[in-house]
């Protein structure tokens, strides 16, 4: 089995290269019509070359596992700005999915946090669904079909049981190419390992443990004790035994280490 680390977004060893530069509506609203169009495409096609850069570092030092930055494209989901960006920079996105395709990575994305599933309110949860699009887009234009969204289950409100059951309303209410896209993962202060693992079990998705977010906010209980129903939100993709026990064994190494350093802090 092979272990594969990575990291989010920004590599520090490549320090003037950045594929989330950005433009504010305000700063776009004071432009004319083809200053508008061109000030997009410009930060965009900034964006694609960098996250290209970044893709060919993390190539080089054998690093497979990478998060893409939702701020890829400028304005791409604000509801006043709607610029078919998908057809200007269809040929970069696909070059940008044979880079990644070729070299055997994996890349995946997190929505930011403002995209709330189980909002009370429907216009947060309609935004979600704009939000997420764009994520699955992103996907189906580099023709990447493994990319997947990392969300929080999200909003605590009216009571956590409530919290979930309204989570699993709005998400069967979700079209199949968002749903088929999402894993869940435990937070650092709402929803634990467990509530997340019950939920994503209910809804036939994949969980991510997050051990520093369980670190944080859990009930007493010990990683070892969730580890084998999360890899089985997985099995549908990765059913072999021998792959179960070596994750087995690698995450038991990282709840000793926890274990460890408690100690030498008490």
């Amino acid at each position: 089995m092979r272990v594969r680390l990575g990291y989010v977004a920004i590599a520090l060893n490549l320090p003037q290269v950045t594929s989330s530069s950005n433009i504010t509506y305000t700063f776009y609203q004071k432009l004319t019509t083809e200053e508008k169009i061109r000030k997009l495409k410009q930060v965009t096609y900034s964006n694609i070359v960098d996250l290209k850069k970044i893709l060919e570092y993390n190539i080089d030092n054998k690093i497979h596992f990478y998060r893409i930055t939702s701020a890829l494209i400028p304005l791409a989901t604000h509801p006043d700005v709607n610029w078919d960006y998908r057809k200007m920079f269809d040929v970069d996105f696909k070059i940008l999915g044979d880079i990644i395709k070729d070299n055997d990575m994996r890349v995946d994305t997190h929505p930011d946090q403002f995209n709330v599933i189980n909002s009370v309110d429907n216009k947060v949860v309609e935004n979600t669904k704009r939000n997420l699009l764009f994520h699955v887009n992103l996907f189906e234009d580099m023709d990447y079909s493994l990319g997947k969204m990392v969300l929080h289950v999200g909003s605590a409100a009216g009571g956590k049981d409530i919290a979930l059951k309204r989570f699993e309303n709005n998400f069967k209410n979700y079209p199949k190419e968002i749903t088929s896209k999402l894993i869940l993962e435990n937070d650092d202060k709402t929803f634990t390992a467990k509530e997340t693992l019950k939920l994503c079990k209910t809804l036939g998705v994949p969980m991510v443990l997050d051990v520093h977010h369980h670190i944080c906010n859990n009930e007493g209980y010990r990683i070892g004790e969730v580890l084998p129903s999360i890899l089985g939100t997985w099995m549908m993709r990765y059913s072999h035994l021998s792959y179960i026990f070596q994750v087995l064994k690698m995450l038991q190494r990282i709840e000793n280490m926890q274990i460890l350093l408690m100690v030498m802090i008490l």
